[in-house]
């Protein structure tokens, strides 16, 4: 008998997931179970939360990771078995080029038509003259600048610049360094 494929599902952290925990676990339960029924005995699932933290992710051996996760010590852990071989479905690179800035400006080649956007450090004092090349006439959004939306309140449409000092101040007190102020778009919001 032949030694079965060792698979490693690492589900999102539910931080991340923005009130989409069941959603997020239901999709790494599914394509592991599809695995599963797929490969029967020729496959070896583990199944982890990151939070668990129990799991020494570097410690094993794996052939196949699929990852959810966001957490940079987990995609430092990705990194890690990627470099020997594993392959990786969703690998780290990949989930860092999902974070907001990173995103923001691979969209921004000139193939798309992305709305212009501004990253602002929060920590630093910002002259509003700064946001002039933005067309701010129609509103605009302010976003955290690391990760997607964790809570609601990552993401905030705003008018006027005016309005801008106290998103920014609810982000800084929250613990977020950088935000992004991008230009509204005219047109039906689809999230």
């Amino acid at each position: 008998m032949a030694i079965p494929l060792k698979v490693l599902g690492i589900y999102r952290e539910a931080k991340y997931s923005n009130r989409a925990v069941d959603a997020d676990r239901a999709i790494m339960d599914a394509a592991l179970d599809a695995l599963g029924q797929e490969l029967g005995e020729a496959i070896s699932i583990i199944k982890i939360r990151p939070e668990d933290q129990g799991h020494k992710i570097r410690q094993n051996e794996y052939d196949l990771v699929l990852s959810m996760a966001q957490e940079e010590k987990v995609l430092a852990d990705l990194d890690f078995l990627e470099s020997k071989g594993t392959v990786i479905v969703n690998s780290s690179k990949a989930i860092r080029n999902c974070y907001r800035l990173k995103l923001s400006e691979l969209l921004s080649d000139e193939a798309f038509s992305y709305p212009r956007f501004v990253l602002v450090d929060i920590n630093s004092e910002f002259q509003k003259e700064s946001f002039d090349f933005l067309n701010l006439s129609h509103g605009f959004w302010v976003k955290r600048g690391d990760y997607h939306a964790i809570v609601d309140e990552d993401v905030v449409y705003i008018e006027n610049l005016d309005a801008l000092s106290s998103v920014l101040g609810n982000f800084k007190g929250r613990g977020i360094d950088k935000a992004i102020l991008q230009e509204n778009c005219q047109g039906e919001l689809f999230k």
